[in-house]
């Protein structure tokens, strides 16, 4: 196996990387988009947009895997920051250089790769879109034309993600350790006390310019009867999908965060009384059926009320 060598730029890449505060941020719906688009064109069955860190890649949008992060020595992404053309393996078992990597010969089992590398607005290659097949194939020029096309909606997104979250100037002022304690780690969402945090930023605000705030505030019915009946990984799996699903439901400029459990809060800047009432509505029809039973995950409390955090 050969793992990727280091840029020559390490040091300012990494950098240039953490100031975008793309892996202490939540999910994102346009990234989460294009690897659906992306999946679904191609035939394959994972997407990802990956961003290589220090001793990792981690995927900052994920379609067809379990994990959200792999170590940076056995990744191909790794080896496709390096260049500036889509990096393509068509079968990993004929390449030397991948043959008896961990990821080809176990889980995730990957035999087809292409990765389009993603650069950031500083010039830096942060990381990849890529697609990943458990079979070998064949990568024509259309493929190619295709995925370049997608990579480079993905490059736009993240250049100017920076710059469109409204919270960038709060998050500014923590460590990337205090900032990861902000995400709730399984969901990808933001956590209790970041959205303690942020809601204290948007009354002062809201305060000071006479703009409405809006709170959505849901809990998943009978989910206890689904970690009890199915278990608690059909539970993760289950709240997952809620979430994915609740992305859909509201803006972009809008926060969602995981109270505990199965409890979910969405802060909803320059939005009054009628417009919450709208989109508490959206997020309730929003939510997904349970895969293999009848009954529909519906919310049990989604009002819009004054809440203590």
């Amino acid at each position: 196996m050969l793992s990727p060598a280091l840029p020559l730029n390490e040091l300012s890449r990494q950098a240039s990387l953490e100031r975008m505060n793309l892996t202490t941020t939540p999910d994102d719906l346009a990234l989460d988009r294009i690897t659906t688009m992306a999946k679904l064109h191609f035939g394959v069955p994972i997407a990802l947009v990956s961003l290589i860190d220090g001793e990792r890649q981690w995927f900052k949008s994920c379609q067809g895997l379990s994990v959200r992060e792999t170590p940076r020595n056995v990744s191909f992404c790794g080896h496709a920051i390096l260049g500036e053309g889509i990096f393509l393996i068509e079968d990993a078992f004929a390449d030397a250089r991948f043959a008896d990597n961990p990821l080809v010969t176990g889980e995730p089992h990957v035999r087809f790769y292409a990765g389009f590398p993603l650069e950031n607005s500083e010039g830096y290659m942060v990381g990849t879109l890529c697609i990943i097949d458990h079979q070998p194939r064949a990568f024509s020029a259309a493929d190619a034309q295709m995925l370049t096309l997608l990579g480079g909606t993905a490059q736009t997104l993240l250049a100017h993600k920076k710059t469109d979250f409204r919270h960038n100037e709060l998050l500014a002022r923590l460590g990337q350790a205090e900032r990861e304690l902000l995400l709730d780690a399984h969901l990808r969402v933001w956590n209790k006390q970041a959205m303690a945090n942020f809601l204290s930023s948007e009354l002062d605000t809201a305060n000071n310019t006479g703009r409405p705030l809006a709170l959505c505030v849901m809990d998943v019915d009978n989910f206890k009867q689904v970690n009890d009946t199915l278990g608690h990984l059909a539970g993760d799996s289950v709240l997952i999908q809620v979430v994915a699903h609740l992305r859909t439901a509201i803006r972009t400029d809008d926060l969602l965060g995981r109270l505990g459990g199965d409890e979910f809060i969405a802060l909803l800047p320059g939005v009054g009384l009628a417009h919450a009432e709208r989109i508490g509505q959206k997020m309730a029809r929003a939510l997904p059926p349970l895969r293999g039973r009848t009954e529909r995950l519906t919310p049990c409390d989604a009002e819009h009320r004054h809440r203590r955090l």
